[in-house]
């Protein structure tokens, strides 16, 4: 805080005085004055200690200063009796909105408030900004009081326990603090002492830091020791910070004796039926609960609990204790889910007046597998004072006469050896029940398929639930999921006895159901042994035994869920083959419409053949002809309908043929094989992508020269199908791989326009001038419908630039999510990077000339050049915005050197141009940066004074831009993206800003800044503090519910680099809330990733590159430790305002008190896809993370994920789970065009 400092100063006029000392002169009447003689004028007396006029002797005269009066004090002169507020300085008055510098008057440096000299960095009563209160202000950031939040045995609103001497208790307080916490001490007073009475308290004992110091709250651990049983004590908490700032807490404590009780009459329920007892099932005992089922109950009763001072009972899967590996606590899963800074509620639970206390857990979370339960009792202290006690085990185990080892089973499914993982459908004799089948070996043994409804108990003890489906025996690695959800398929067994031979569907438990359970497939000879892939029409079927993938007897056969029983198709020896020349995990391709296409041969003869029962149910459709001498196979089928398949023919040359089917009654269109690359060449085509419906492009090697490629077009929407390889004679060059941006801003071989009647790609053209380092890159539009192209640019200066500004199209944001596209879609932009000028190459500051296109029809596309050049790095690593193409905008904004320096916006239209050079107009002079919003058509401008600017510019930004704040970032353009360049910018709902307000940097540890953070609403206006957030290049702020809830990063001080997470609200944005979970350097913004869902609701926020926590709208957090994601599908394509989170995920961590676990979550909260409103987190596994080649399908109509896995984490080989869980209906977004 700077202090106005008063100085002292003496200004002394001497007149020609003598003065009488006292006894030689007459006295003076008044005791202490002193006589003073005026040369020429009569004797007087004064006081030298006061009188200003003759201030310690005679005639010294004290002069007044500026704007005050003079002060004689005790003999000496003194500044003094400034009027009006004003403090002395040196001989003058310094003004309430002036600060002494020694010698006069300077301007306040710091703030005014109410015309007095304010230093809002750490006034309390004005922190930030004048009148703005708070108790504590550390660098204008209003800071929260400290707490000390006791836990138990204390507390701060109940009873506060301890065990009497001479036994120690363990007891520990949280400290909740915006600034580092340095020490906290506890002191008790003897018994019968009260807080209320001023008890003399002991000496201060020091409490010991648990965790690191940056977190809020801190935990700080201690013991306590209590005077004789039944007497109450005050303990007294007092807590530092960095700053010195002091908070206390005074608690009575009571003093009680350690208990000795223990819990009994421990049980289970699934609802309202008993687990590990009774005859809740069939007569039986229930030993067996699935993953969905019933809710469990556990529940134990202390006898006398009262009297024993126990107050809580903890439940425990297996006796382990707390805190150690693989601890066994049971916790309520949504207890971790807290409004901060409030605690979590505890794992363990309180008892009635009856001693009893029950626990209520979805049956995954209980745990899976074999389940042993313990109760374990808590005293009032929190202590676990007797030891835990079993639940008793059943005497009789099934059918043996030993004990059991465990109370009852979770979810678990035995395999038999090389069992197929357990497939789960939906019934459909009643679709709002599921059935788990298994295959397992019944009494014989007989290899036969079992049933067991996925909500419902069982009596099995060695985990095989349920019953089995009719008196067929099945191979027991056959099983198969339908492709509908239903059920399964399963190979019936030809090596059992008695032998049988076909395939079975089953569609539901109850074998007197019609349709439930169909002699599906019949042989038309020779053994069936495996389902390679069953569609929702058709099936591939071997007799090659798991896991082989080809080779052996294979067959075609219809798989209507409709049809009755069906004769297959036999189609002979399915044969290896590649998939766009790399091996694939499967040795056929199958399309959306449930076609299946793979190579099989005959007698020698080779063919691609495809199969689809509305084309003919016995004969498949043969897309080349058979032949023989055929090898090296290659095929690519695309879900659209669309094949390209390769072979070698007679060893020597290689061949290729296309395909398109789209799914009706209507023949295939075929394009006859042709060969590729030189004779005697066996080089694959690769690289082959879809451009449109019957549609490919690809790559083939040329005809001069193997090494080398030339563009293909394979077209097989016309009358008659063509292929096209583009021309690759002087003085066109060979392809150019990753020459041109995909649509996602990836490199790509192609890209299609948006209205799919363009591609692009780049050929290495010779250069014509001699010894060039680079060749003529060849820029090619292809018009898809007649496959010819036209050159639109070429240079050799096209590519560089370290891959960041490749030729691209324009795209529209509706395509991303399948509509069609709006704005100026069918342009297309390229960039020529020029020699860096001598010096500026480690710069990697470049210059650039745009060029565009524009095309329309199948006529030539006009192309013209940009009259100003491009600013931008050519570093690879660089963030920094320089060049955006906007459909929405319908334009083209760019960056370029002000002759002044730094740099201009510019901006040129996509329209068809005038000429060869056109001419760009300047948007705002003097800028920092600028962003675009290309679904909402929004631009975000930051001019170098500070100034953010915002526009909606639809076809022109001339004029548009209208200020939305000042204070913003300031400076030229770093384009390097070293500094703050992303400390304005959208938010994920596009309607916000968010700017990072009067930012200071600091260089002390780490590259950091700090800033007030605020956010804009871009159609109202209205505007968000959301308070001090520190950050490195990126400001690590996430944003919910169209801006309305925050998850920031900050750090304790700016003197500090350790940061923390909070949580603020829009309605009083600067009072961050602790999550208690701590953030590493506040600078590395590569640790902080935050993705909301796209309905904005929730996110997913990973920090420290490990722990994540899942974020609500409502400010709410669930934090998810050392977690990981898997099974995931994608909600969106579209890259503008991303990332977004998944549809849906599966997060895999260390949940539950630490064990392994599995949840699973529909992201978002809004009801969509006519599906009801997603589900909070789903436990899937508790115990393993649930993540080992799981075998998943949706139903169709996307509102349930079927899923089955295995539990490979803890060396359980035979055992396998399954589960359904509750989906949006959303479809996943269909396959981007490149």
């Amino acid at each position: 805080m700077i202090r106005l400092l008063r100085l002292a100063a003496a200004a002394v006029a001497v007149s020609s005085f003598a003065c009488s000392p006292k006894g030689s002169a007459p006295p003076c009447a008044v005791a202490g004055q002193s006589v003073c003689a005026p040369t020429g004028a009569a004797a007087f007396c004064t006081d030298l200690t006061s009188d200003i006029n003759n201030c310690g002797t005679c005639g010294s005269k004290c002069s007044a200063p500026s704007g005050g009066a003079a002060v004689c004090n005790k003999g000496v002169c003194a500044a003094g009796a400034c009027a009006g507020g004003r403090t002395g300085c040196n001989g003058v008055c310094c003004g309430p909105s002036e600060v002494c510098n020694g010698s006069g008057c300077d301007p306040c440096p710091v703030t005014q408030c109410n015309n007095v000299c304010v230093d809002t960095q750490h006034d309390p009563k004005n922190c930030g900004a004048c009148g703005v209160v708070a108790p504590y202000c550390e660098n204008g950031a209003p800071l929260a009081a400290m707490i000390i939040e006791p836990t138990p045995p204390l507390s701060a609103s109940g009873t506060s326990y301890a065990y009497a001497n001479p036994t120690a208790t363990p007891i520990a307080v949280k400290v909740h603090s915006q600034l580092r916490v340095t020490s906290v001490t506890v002191k008790t007073a003897p018994a019968g002492s009260s807080c209320t009475s001023s008890p003399a308290l002991g000496t201060a004992t020091a409490m010991a830091l648990s965790g690191p110091p940056e977190t809020s709250p801190t935990r700080w651990t201690g013991t306590i020791t209590a005077p004789a049983t039944g007497a109450t004590f005050a303990a007294q908490f007092d807590a530092l910070d960095e700053q010195q700032h002091a908070a206390s807490l005074c608690l009575n404590v009571t003093s009680l004796a350690v208990p000795t009780a223990a819990p009994a009459n421990i049980t289970a329920t699934a609802g309202t039926t008993a687990l590990g007892s009774g005859t809740g099932c069939n007569g039986k005992p229930c030993m067996w609960a699935p993953l969905n089922g019933p809710p469990i109950t556990l529940s134990a009763t202390v006898a006398g609990a009262a009297a024993s001072n126990i107050t809580r009972i903890e439940f425990r899967n297996a006796n382990t204790a707390p805190g150690s590996p693989g601890n066994s606590i049971l916790c309520p899963s949504q207890a971790a889910i807290a409004a901060p800074p409030a605690s979590t509620s505890p794992c363990s639970q309180p008892v009635n007046g009856s001693g009893t206390a029950p626990l209520t857990l979805p049956a995954a979370e209980v745990g899976k597998g074999d389940i042993t339960i313990y109760a374990c009792p808590v005293d009032a202290a929190g202590q676990y004072p007797a030891a835990c006690t079993q639940m008793p085990y059943l005497s009789v185990c099934g059918t043996g006469t030993t004990a059991c080892t465990f109370n009852f089973t979770i979810g678990r499914v035995a395999l038999a050896a090389g069992g197929s993982q357990p497939v789960i459908g939906r019934n459909i004799n009643n679709p709002s029940t599921n059935t788990i089948y298994y295959t397992a070996n019944d009494t014989g043994p007989q290899p036969a398929v079992f049933a067991q409804d996925s909500a419902q108990l069982s009596p099995t003890t060695i985990d095989q639930p349920g019953t089995r489906v009719g008196t067929t025996q099945y191979f027991l690695d056959s099983l198969v999921a339908t492709a509908e959800g239903t059920g399964a398929y399963a190979v019936r067994c030809t090596s059992c006895t008695p032998a049988a031979n076909g395939i079975d569907r089953i569609d539901c438990p109850s074998t007197s159901t019609t349709g439930c359970l169909k002699n599906f497939i019949a042989s038309p000879g020779g053994n069936f042994r495996q389902i390679h892939t069953a569609t929702p029409v058709a099936m591939l079927i071997s007799d090659s035994a798991p896991p082989t993938g080809f080779g052996g007897n294979a067959f075609y056969a219809p798989a209507l869920p409709t049809q009755g029983t069906t004769t297959a198709v036999p189609m002979f020896t399915l044969q290896q083959i590649t998939v766009n020349g790399a091996a694939p995990s499967n040795h056929f391709g199958t399309m959306a419409s449930g076609a299946i296409a793979a190579w099989f041969s005959s007698g020698g003869l080779f063919s691609v053949q495809l199969f689809h029962p509305t084309l003919s149910p016995t004969t498949p459709s043969a897309l080349l002809t058979p032949a023989s001498g055929l090898t090296a196979f290659d095929l690519v089928v695309f879900p659209t309908g669309e094949i390209v398949f390769q072979y070698v023919s007679g060893g020597t040359t290689r061949f290729l043929g296309a395909a398109y089917y789209d799914g009706t009654s209507a023949a295939p269109k075929t394009l006859t094989p042709f060969p590729i690359g030189p004779a005697a060449s066996t080089v694959l085509g690769k690289n082959f992508v879809r451009a449109g419906t019957g549609i490919i492009l690809g790559e083939i090697p040329t005809v001069a020269d193997a090494t080398k490629f030339q563009a293909i077009e394979l077209n097989l929407t016309s009358a008659t199908p063509f292929k096209l390889p583009l021309p690759t004679t002087a003085p066109t060059g060979p392809f150019h791989e990753s020459g041109v941006f995909s649509r996602l801003g990836q490199a790509s071989s192609f890209s299609v326009s948006d209205d799919k009647t363009k591609a692009i790609y780049v050929t290495d053209d010779p250069n014509p001038t001699a010894g060039a380092p680079n060749p003529k890159w060849n820029l090619y539009l292809i018009d898809l419908a007649t496959g010819v192209p036209s050159s639109v640019y070429a240079s050799d200066r096209m590519l560089l630039g370290g891959g960041a500004h490749l030729p691209r199209f324009v795209h529209s944001a509706p395509v991303y999510v399948g509509a069609a596209p709006a704005g100026t879609h069918q342009a297309l932009v390229l960039e020529e990077e020029l020699p860096p000028p001598p010096g500026t190459v480690a710069s990697g500051i470049r210059h650039a000339r745009i060029s565009f296109a524009t095309f329309s029809g199948s006529g030539p596309p006009a192309v013209s050049t940009i009259d100003r050049l491009m600013t931008y790095s050519s570093f690879t690593y660089s963030a920094f915005t320089t060049e955006v193409d906007s459909a929405a905008a319908g334009a083209i904004f760019f960056l370029s050197d002000n002759d002044l320096g730094g740099a201009d916006l510019y901006t040129v239209p996509l329209t068809p141009p005038a000429g060869a050079l056109t001419t760009a107009t300047r948007v705002l002079d003097r800028v920092f940066g600028f962003k675009m919003r290309e679904e909402k058509g929004r631009l975000l401008v930051a001019r170098a004074d500070g100034t953010v600017y915002g526009a909606q510019p639809g076809s022109s930004a001339a004029g548009a831009l209208a200020a939305i704040t000042s204070g913003g970032p300031t400076g030229d353009p770093d384009y390097t993206g070293f500094y703050p360049s992303s400390s304005y910018g959208f938010t994920p709902d596009g309607d916000h800003a968010y700017v990072v307000r009067d930012q200071t940097f600091s260089l002390v540890y780490v590259l950091m800044y700090a800033g007030v953070l605020s956010t804009f609403d871009l159609n109202t206006g209205a505007r968000v503090n959301w308070g001090r957030a520190t950050f490195g290049l990126t400001p690590n702020a996430g944003f919910l519910a169209n801006g309305s809830v925050a998850e920031i990063v900050n750090t304790y001080s700016s003197e500090d680099y350790w940061a923390r997470l909070e949580v603020a609200q829009a309605t009083n944005g600067p009072a961050h809330a602790d999550t208690g979970l701590y953030f590493s350097y506040a600078s590395w913004n590569y640790l902080f990733v935050f993705t909301p869902s796209l309905d904005g609701t929730e996110a997913l926020v990973s920090y420290n590159a490990a722990a994540v926590n899942a974020f609500a709208a409502n400010g709410n957090f669930l934090s998810l430790p050392g977690a990981s994601e898997s099974l995931s599908q994608p909600a969106t394509t579209s890259p503008f305002g991303g990332p977004y989170r998944p549809e849906f995920s599966q997060v895999n961590g260390s949940f539950f008190s630490g064990a392994s676990s599995s949840v699973f979550k529909v992201w978002g909260t809004a009801s969509r896809c006519g599906g009801t409103p997603p589900a909070p987190f789903v436990t899937v596994s508790r115990g393993i993370a649930a993540r080992s080649t799981p075998q998943t399908r949706q139903t169709p109509d996307y509102k349930e994920l079927l899923y089955s896995f295995n539990d490979s984490s803890n060396a359980d080989t035979t055992g396998s789970y399954a589960i359904w869980l509750p989906l949006a209906g959303c479809k996943a977004p269909d396959p981007l065009l490149p």
